[in-house]
């Protein structure tokens, strides 16, 4: 028991208490931590790469990189760290969840750009629609004035066939009184 107090107390005051000595050598205090977690889990101690994991997982003293986090979580866990099991716990359903999550997106997504295809092509129905709707009022309204001057048309020629049956029928009546007046010159009157 006092040398696992010993294990967990150590890596808890160099964090603590590092980052004010090593801030008076002018050197982050992070990456001295980190060199020192680094110098304990190389020679195999299962806290010691638990917290070096955290400090890739966390990007302190170092650059970020999960899979070196993962890779020392394991070794750790491996060796029995209770802390590592529980954090490969975690990763796992948070990894799970982020996937549940991206699918969840993923779907709402996919609804949502069938949504706006619908609405799209809605759109396009009802602007089509309009576009026929206008083309077969446009039409109408030409066959109306087709009608218009093809009525017009035939008025004019009834009224030119009418004014030329009237003037044949006044040339005709006035052959017949050029007729009547001759005969009547001639004296050869039968009415």
């Amino acid at each position: 028991m006092r040398l696992l107090h010993k294990r967990l107390l150590l890596p808890l005051l160099l964090f603590l208490v590092a980052p004010a000595a090593f801030a008076a050598e002018g050197e982050d205090p992070y990456v001295k931590l980190f060199k020192v977690q680094e110098g304990m889990a190389a020679k195999g101690d299962p806290l010691a790469e638990y917290y070096l994991g955290e400090m890739h997982e966390s990007g302190l003293g170092t650059k970020p990189d999960l899979e070196q986090a993962l890779n020392l979580y394991r070794r750790s866990a491996a060796k029995g760290n209770v802390l590592a099991k529980r954090k490969l716990e975690e990763i796992a359903r948070d990894q799970e969840e982020a996937k549940k999550e991206k699918q969840r997106t993923q779907v709402e997504d996919e609804a949502r750009a069938r949504r706006r295809a619908d609405a799209e092509a809605r759109a396009k129905e009802k602007a089509d629609a309009k576009a026929r709707a206008k083309a077969e009022a446009e039409a109408i309204r030409l066959a109306k004035e087709q009608e218009q001057a093809d009525e017009a048309r035939l008025a004019k020629q009834t009224a030119a066939d009418a004014a030329k049956r009237e003037a044949r029928r006044r040339a005709i009546l006035e052959q017949a009184r050029r007729f009547q007046q001759e005969r009547a010159k001639e004296g050869d009157a039968f009415w």
